[in-house]
C-alpha cells in the first residue's frame, strides 16, 4: 500500500535539530572595500556564506582576512564575489578576530549580507519549470499520505492548493513530531515544511512570477500560523531538474511559539482559503490593505505593543478593512457617509463590516468579564467594548487612565481576544473561505480534537 503513496519532496536544506546554521556556500571569496574599483584592492579568501538564525535570521558570511584587509576595517561596508559571473554583494562588517595557536596567526572578518543574492549558474532567459522552497516553523497540518523515498516511512503531511494555474505543494516533514517538541522545548527556529510551485498546465515562467508567488505564501502562512512563517531559499529548475535558480535572502520570521488561530490543522482548510486569497492578492488595489492587514494581525497576536496596544492595533485594521470592503469594494456606503463620524464613528464602521459578513456583534456569552464589563459601562457590543477599551488606551486624559487601569487582567485579556476573533473572520471572510475555523476563545478549545464552527457566512443545507 505504502509504495502508491506518492514520494516526498526532497529538500535542499534541512534542520535536523533547532537553530543549525544551514550552509550555502564554502570556497573562494573575493572582498574589497564598497564604491572602490581598483583592483589592487581585492583580496581572495577562503570563506563561507550561510544561513544564520541569530539574534535574527540573516545571510552571514565569514572569511579569512590579510593583514591589508584588516587595517581598513574602519570601513564598514565590503563588497564580496562568489563568482565571476555572480556580480558582487554588499556586507556590512560585523566582528574581526585575531587568534594566535602555535605562533600561528588565523584573522577572520564576518559580515551581514545587505541585499538578496541571486544565484544564476548560466545568465539566459530564464524559464523555469519548478520552485522548490523550505517552510519555516510552519504548524501542523494534516493532508495525503506520502513516503520518504528508500524508506518504510510515510505520513498523512502533503497538501495541494491551487489557483489561477499555480499549484503550490506543501509538504510536513516526515519528523515534524520530534522536531517540533525540540522547539517547543528549546525554541527558535527550523525548517517544519517543504514546498513546490509549479504551473497547472506545467508551463514554464519566470523567476519574477515565482518571487511574486513566494511574497503572497509569506502571508499566507503567517495568517494560518498566527505568526510570522516564511518560505526560505528557493531553489528554480529545470524541466530535467537542473539548479538555475537561487535566491538567498532572510525574510522576517518570528521565533518558534505556540500559538492559538483559527486554524487548527485540517489541511482541507489551506486549500479552501489559498484560492480565495490568491485573487485578491492579484488586485493592484487590495494587496496592500491585505498586508497591512495581515501586518497588524500578526503584532497584535504577539501583543508586541503590550496587550492594550495590541487592542489598539486590532481596531485599526477592522476601521481599515470597513473602508476598503463596505465603501471601496461593495459601494454600501459613500466616503461622505464614512468621514461624517458623528454618524459613523469607529464603533458602527466596525459593526457594519461584521453584519455584512453575517459575524455576530454581541458578546460572547463565554467571554464572561467583557459581559460583566459592558453591563458596568452600558457597552452595546463586542465592537462596543473594542473601541471604548482602544479610547482609554489612546486618549489618556485622568478620567481614561483611571478605567483603563481599572480594567481587570481578564477584562482586557478577553478584549484583546475578542479583537483577534473579529480580525481572523473578517479576513476569512474577504478570501472567501467556505469551511470551518476554531473559535479559540472558548475555554473547551483543544489544538487537533475538534472539527471547529463553520464559519458564519454559510448556511448548511439540510
Amino acid at each position: 500500500m505504502k509504495d502508491n503513496f506518492p514520494k516526498a519532496l526532497t529538500p535542499h536544506f534541512i534542520t535536523n535539530h533547532p537553530n543549525e546554521k544551514i550552509i550555502l556556500y564554502e570556497g573562494s571569496i573575493n572582498i574589497s572595500d564598497d564604491n572602490i574599483s581598483d583592483e589592487n584592492n581585492r583580496t581572495n579568501q577562503e570563506g563561507k556564506i550561510s544561513f544564520d538564525w541569530f539574534p535574527t535570521p540573516m545571510i552571514q558570511f565569514e572569511s579569512s582576512r590579510n593583514l591589508r584587509i584588516i587595517n581598513s576595517f574602519d570601513q564598514t561596508s565590503k563588497r564580496i564575489s562568489i563568482g565571476s559571473k555572480q556580480g558582487s554583494i554588499l556586507v556590512s562588517l560585523t566582528e574581526n578576530k585575531t587568534t594566535v595557536i602555535d605562533n600561528e596567526i588565523t584573522e577572520t572578518c564576518t559580515g551581514i549580507v545587505k541585499n538578496p543574492i541571486i544565484i544564476i549558474p548560466e545568465p539566459t532567459n530564464l524559464n523555469l519549470d519548478h520552485v522548490l522552497f523550505h517552510l519555516v516553523n510552519f504548524c501542523k497540518f494534516n493532508g495525503l499520505w506520502l513516503r520518504a523515498e528508500n524508506t518504510q516511512k510515510s505520513w498523512d503531511g502533503r497538501q495541494i492548493l491551487e489557483a489561477n494555474n499555480w499549484r503550490v505543494i506543501i509538504e510536513r516533514i516526515h519528523d515534524f513530531k520530534e522536531l517540533d517538541e525540540e522547539l517547543f522545548s528549546l525554541g527558535g527556529y527550523a525548517i517544519t515544511a517543504i514546498g513546490k510551485l509549479e504551473k497547472i498546465d506545467k508551463s514554464s515562467f519566470p523567476p519574477e512570477e515565482a518571487e511574486e508567488l513566494l511574497d503572497a505564501l509569506h502571508y499566507f502562512f503567517s495568517f494560518v500560523k498566527g505568526a510570522w512563517s516564511s518560505p526560505i531559499l528557493p531553489i528554480g529548475l529545470d524541466a530535467e531538474d537542473n539548479k538555475v535558480w537561487e535566491k538567498w535572502e532572510a525574510p522576517n520570521i518570528d521565533y518558534w511559539r505556540s500559538t492559538r488561530s483559527w486554524f487548527n490543522g485540517d489541511g482541507e482548510s489551506l486549500s479552501n482559503l489559498f484560492p480565495g486569497f490568491w485573487d485578491l492578492w492579484q488586485d493592484s488595489d487590495l494587496q496592500q490593505p491585505i498586508k497591512l492587514a495581515i501586518h497588524w494581525y500578526v503584532e497584535s497576536s504577539k501583543k508586541v505593543a503590550s496587550i492594550e496596544g495590541s487592542i489598539a492595533l486590532q481596531q485599526i485594521a477592522l476601521e481599515m478593512l470597513s473602508w476598503v470592503v463596505l465603501v471601496e469594494c461593495e459601494s454600501r456606503f459613500t466616503e461622505a457617509d464614512f468621514n461624517n463620524t458623528r454618524n459613523f464613528n469607529a464603533q458602527k464602521k466596525i459593526e457594519e463590516l461584521l453584519k455584512f459578513y453575517g459575524i455576530p456583534i454581541c458578546i460572547p456569552s463565554h467571554l464572561s468579564h467583557l459581559v460583566g464589563l459592558s453591563t458596568s459601562y452600558t457597552l452595546s457590543s463586542g465592537p462596543h467594548v473594542i473601541t471604548w477599551v482602544r479610547n482609554k488606551v489612546i486618549h489618556g486624559n485622568f478620567k481614561n487612565r483611571y478605567k483603563l487601569l481599572a480594567l481587570s487582567t481578564e477584562e482586557t485579556r478577553e478584549t484583546w481576544e475578542l479583537g483577534k476573533l473579529y480580525l481572523e473572520l473578517v479576513l476569512l471572510g474577504m478570501f472567501k473561505y467556505q469551511g470551518y475555523h476554531f473559535d479559540w476563545t472558548q475555554k473547551n478549545y483543544t489544538i487537533g480534537l475538534q472539527t471547529g464552527e463553520l464559519v458564519p457566512w454559510i448556511t448548511l443545507t439540510p
